[in-house]
């Protein structure tokens, strides 16, 4: 593979139940989900991308695709220990 074929894996998510969910908890969920995009990239050494959009869904351009399970079981389990009662849902392509 030359440098022009470079590979990325790409992370789509969205909130669970948002909607029966005070804005406040959205925006600290979300908030949570940036913050471990954070750790995430500086753990790992790997570069990606973190974008909110729709108010509860979120993207993640990451340019290590081997690393796209770690890092689905990284943001599933950084969520769920905030305590905010906010699940995610992701997928990855």
């Amino acid at each position: 593979m030359n440098a022009n074929n470079k590979l990325y894996a790409v992370l789509t998510g969205d909130l669970i139940a948002s909607r029966k969910s005070t804005p406040t908890k959205v925006d600290c969920a979300m908030q949570v989900l940036e913050h471990a995009a954070e750790k995430f990239e500086n753990s790992w050494s790997a570069k990606l991308r973190f974008t909110r959009f729709r108010g509860d869904g979120w993207q993640i351009v990451l340019e290590e695709p081997i690393l796209v399970l770690h890092a689905v079981v990284h943001f599933h389990a950084t969520l769920r220990a905030s305590d905010l009662g906010i699940g995610t849902r992701i997928s990855a392509g």
